[in-house]
């Protein structure tokens, strides 16, 4: 019998190495596509995936015709905005609130905005800018984080205020 050449234990312990991290490291995710614009209908696609529902536009076009959704049971608007390389999701209520209501909620949340419409009722809107590239899962990400501040604003505008110590 022979020792073994230095070459094949080193070309076994190589292989021994590769197999051990196959096993060790996790999977890597497929990339996904990075896009700086979105159209009416790559948007519908997107929400439609998540479970919604879309009212489809009349028309492919640069317009300023939202898409409609049920969002947490509202009805809520996508707009496709800056020939499509941003968007917006916007809810109106017909419910008046109090300048000091919006900066109460403004000053505690972050990630849309609240303000009153020029009747003073309710608005909550959010934006997301496409420059630099988004992916499908960044939008997702922002219609869900919208959905669960959508919750959280209309238990606040339906509450009453809380009266403070002075």
């Amino acid at each position: 019998m022979y020792a073994p050449s230095i070459q094949r234990v080193l070309v076994r312990q190589g292989l021994l190495l590769a197999a051990a991290l196959c096993i060790l490291l996790p999977g890597v995710a497929p990339a996904q596509k990075v896009v700086t614009e979105l159209s009416p209908k790559q948007m519908t696609k997107i929400l439609t995936s998540m479970g919604f529902e879309v009212e489809d536009r009349k028309d492919d076009s640069e317009s300023d015709e939202p898409l409609w959704l049920d969002l947490a049971g509202y009805r809520t608007a996508v707009f496709l905005l800056n020939q499509n390389t941003d968007a917006q999701l916007y809810i109106g209520f017909q419910q008046k609130i109090s300048a000091e209501r919006v900066n109460e909620w403004n000053q505690a949340h972050r990630f849309a905005r609240a303000y009153r419409d020029k009747d003073g009722d309710a608005v909550l809107e959010a934006d997301l800018d496409f420059t630099g590239g988004v992916t499908e899962a960044n939008v997702k990400a922002w219609v869900k984080l919208y959905r669960d501040v959508l919750g959280e604003y209309v238990q606040f505008i339906r509450s009453e205020p809380v009266a403070r110590a002075k």
